[in-house]
């Protein structure tokens, strides 16, 4: 399911959105969201959204779903953590959970990334930070690496 069809459906189930305005906003913010947890985050918000009092749901309303369904959403974009304690982030292992600690794989790094994630292992002890830089969405990070020899 795409942006598309998520907001065809929410207008089939609510009702169409008043505005052009409101629904175009919607749809912006729609559009940024992971597409696999798309459909799941249609039937939360169905679940969750009364269609009694006939108002659509807003970006506000869908946040606040995304905010109460948060394990579930995560689990379909492939973060999670099994029930051996290992971690895993874009559904690839990252770490593992040893106690309370966090873990990080590191078998499958670069001489540069090793070296980064030893002056900064504190900023990256936790499965978020330290997934975000693997899947190299952590800008300052990635010019770091860039820039050493």
């Amino acid at each position: 399911m795409d942006a598309k069809q998520f907001l065809s459906r929410v207008e089939k189930y609510y009702s169409p959105y008043p505005e052009d305005f409101i629904k175009g906003m919607v749809l912006k913010y729609l559009l940024n969201q992971p597409t696999e947890t798309l459909e799941a985050l249609l039937t939360c918000l169905f679940k969750n959204f009364s269609s009694q009092y006939g108002k659509v749901p807003d970006i506000a309303a869908i946040e606040k779903i995304k905010g109460d369904n948060k394990e579930t959403l995560d689990y379909l974009e492939g973060n999670y953590t099994d029930h051996n304690g290992k971690v895993y982030r874009n559904g690839v292992r990252i770490g593992h959970f040893d106690s309370n600690r966090f873990i990080p794989f590191l078998g499958d790094l670069t001489t540069k990334q090793i070296e980064y994630y030893a002056k900064n292992h504190i900023s990256l002890a936790y499965p978020a930070a330290f997934g975000k830089w693997r899947a190299g969405e952590a800008k300052e990070i990635m010019e770091y690496q860039e820039g050493q020899v």
